[in-house]
């Protein structure tokens, strides 16, 4: 798959383009708050997303916490510009709101996306 400058994509599971990192909303996000402190709160994002997958991943957590966790990340990358990751993990955080009985495909989506998402980060950081 080609590549805008700016707008990575991945195909999420409908066929549809989803860029892994929006760089205008990254752009608007150090313009509004600046450099400095978009660099800080990057490093935080990404130290809550290790956290959130970790949680997310794992078989004891109860699935209230795992739906607030991803429901956390949704908004976050989204605000950040990760959109696939934004997507992926309002798709899980609505299969768990379903009690949908295998949450493995959505994990695993949501997982591939966040591998995605940490390459980004360390590309910019």
């Amino acid at each position: 798959m080609t590549s805008q400058p700016g707008f990575d994509a991945q195909q999420d599971s409908s066929g549809e383009r989803v860029s892994v990192l929006d760089r205008s909303k990254l752009s608007s996000l150090r313009s509004l708050i600046g450099s400095e402190k978009a660099a800080i709160a990057l490093k935080k994002f990404r130290e809550d997303l290790e956290s959130h997958i970790a949680a997310i991943s794992e078989q004891t957590t109860p699935t209230d916490e795992k739906s607030m966790r991803a429901h956390k990340m949704v908004g976050t990358a989204g605000a950040i510009g990760l959109d696939e990751l934004s997507q992926e993990s309002r798709r899980f955080e609505e299969a768990v709101k379903r009690n949908v009985d295998d949450l493995d495909p959505f994990l695993n989506d949501l997982m591939s996306a966040a591998r995605r998402a940490r390459a980004e980060l360390d590309g910019i950081e």
